[in-house]
């Protein structure tokens, strides 16, 4: 009986140190690539490498970024969008703002970084490479900056995210202008489900609790 007791406390032990890990800190990214010599065509509103496109046959354009006329929006499903973007401001594009409103899972935070073709600094809300985690009250909205960059007018670039991963919990609106709180061009807020992790947690802890319970029955049967 208490080499199974033993058992199932090591098991639950287990369960417990690799939920945690796996509900650690998880990092949601803003980026830039710059994919010099693509052509701009998009079809059915995809453009090049599965990004998406503002209409069926026409990328993103910065100046409605912007100004806000055009807001890339992350969904609250897991998705993590790439937009194709055009530079259709005249001059070389050197740096710009976004900015993020939305919401984050609590073990989230908010960074940016480049990707192909492009190099620069990244801050967010003036920190260098993004905020730590957890998100602290009131950082949203928060306003990213890409500076460094060396995109001509005329070219095609990509806005990037990644792992945005929380269902329900991770989503929001990228703008180079403030965002208004509840507009219609934000996913709305879906009714937040409990994390796999600590679902996870809750039953493996009562199998474990049936086994010993077996156990304890079958010894005092005998």
């Amino acid at each position: 009986m208490r080499n199974s007791l033993r058992a199932a406390g090591l098991c639950t032990v287990l369960l417990v140190s690799v939920l945690m890990a796996a509900s650690g800190t998880h990092a949601q990214i803003v980026s830039i690539a710059n994919n010099q010599g693509q052509s701009g065509t998009c079809t059915s509103g995809v453009g090049p490498g599965g990004t998406l496109c503002a209409t069926s046959t026409n990328p993103f354009l910065l100046s409605d970024i912007k100004n806000g006329s055009e807001v890339l929006t992350i969904p609250d499903t897991s998705s993590t969008p790439v937009f194709y973007v055009e530079d259709n401001i005249p001059g070389t594009l050197s740096s710009f703002s976004l900015i993020f409103d939305g919401s984050l899972a609590s073990n989230a935070n908010l960074q940016c970084n480049f990707g192909g073709g492009e190099s620069g600094t990244c801050t967010v809300d003036g920190v260098l490479g993004g905020l730590s985690n957890p998100i602290p009250a009131g950082d949203f909205p928060a306003t990213i900056t890409f500076s460094g960059l060396s995109i001509a007018d005329g070219t095609f670039f990509e806005i990037g995210t990644a792992s945005f991963a929380h269902a329900g919990q991770d989503f929001g609106c990228l703008a180079g202008v403030p965002i208004a709180s509840g507009g219609s061009t934000c996913t709305p807020v879906a009714a937040p489900e409990p994390s796999t992790p600590t679902m996870l947690l809750i039953a493996g802890l009562l199998f474990g609790t049936a086994i010993v319970t077996r156990r304890v029955r079958l010894t005092r049967a005998s």
